[in-house]
């Protein structure tokens, strides 16, 4: 028999929120001396609420991300704890995304209605403590948990689903591997279409190149961009000019690497063709 995991989250505190008993967390207020030892005085019970309202309003002052639940260190290592069945605590944190023993009863119990997270995460340990008890369970298997959890629609990180499934599977055995002899003949495919691919590409750079040197319109504008690129960087075809090494650290600026040699030639050539006509 299963129980609903959404049927005990409206009441933030009933028999299975305290301890083992069955007893409720003591509010801070109430842990200031023994209850149970003589009655306090007025004096003693107005002391004890006044430290009570100064731990609450310390506690709301605290911003979100500095809280203790919020640090790197209180966030699970899922990895570790789906290979270990759980306590209802454990598994309660757990689903929360955070480690047991950082986030458990002990360190959450005096925040619970002050903390919205912490009334979310007893809320959550109350109805899984109650499936335990129901159940008469002392551990829970992460597949168990997962799958009654989905089952009832109880919100649960995806890493946390992930790595049960991934655990799961690797306990079943690895899948069929296919032979050594399948995997040689299509790596042996794989490079002779990856050989063709190479010489088609070259091919196609070959006759890309030759139709612009062949092309006497696309030659003419190309020349043309060279001369304008001269002119751009004040380059002197006669005397000492620092034109090609300025195109060449511009070109190396954008990861383009040339020779200063190639680009002089280029600018004189262009200097030369495009100067006498114009």
């Amino acid at each position: 028999m299963t129980t609903n995991p959404m049927a005990n989250t409206g009441n933030t505190r009933n028999k299975a929120d305290g301890d083992h008993n069955g007893n409720k967390p003591i509010a801070l207020k109430d842990r200031v001396s023994d209850p149970f030892s003589r009655k306090r005085t007025p004096t003693e019970e107005l002391r004890s609420e006044v430290e009570y309202l100064r731990f609450k309003c310390t506690a709301l002052e605290t911003p979100e991300e500095a809280r203790f639940y919020n640090h790197p260190t209180a966030s699970v290592r899922y990895r570790y704890w789906v290979s270990r069945a759980w306590r209802y605590d454990q598994a309660a944190a757990i689903s929360c995304g955070k480690d047991p023993n950082i986030v458990n009863r002990h360190s959450m119990s005096r925040y619970v209605d002050i903390w919205p997270f912490a009334t979310e995460f007893w809320n959550r340990r109350t109805t899984i403590r109650a499936w335990f008890e129901e159940n008469d369970m002392a551990f829970v298997a992460p597949t168990a948990f997962v799958n009654w959890a989905t089952e009832y629609g109880h919100p649960l990180p995806q890493q946390l689903v992930d790595e049960v499934a991934l655990t799961a599977r690797s306990k079943t055995g690895p899948e069929p591997q296919e032979s050594a002899e399948v995997l040689i003949r299509k790596l042996k495919t794989i490079k002779a279409e990856l050989s063709q691919a190479r010489r088609e590409i070259n091919s196609l750079s070959k006759e890309l190149r030759l139709e612009r040197l062949e092309n006497p319109k696309a030659r003419r504008t190309y020349e043309r961009l060279i001369y304008a690129l001269a002119l751009k960087f004040r380059f002197k075809a006669a005397g000492r000019s620092s034109a090609a090494a300025n195109i060449r650290d511009v070109l190396l600026q954008a990861g383009i690497k040339m020779d200063q040699g190639v680009i002089l030639e280029r600018l004189e050539e262009a200097c030369r063709i495009i100067g006498d006509d114009s």
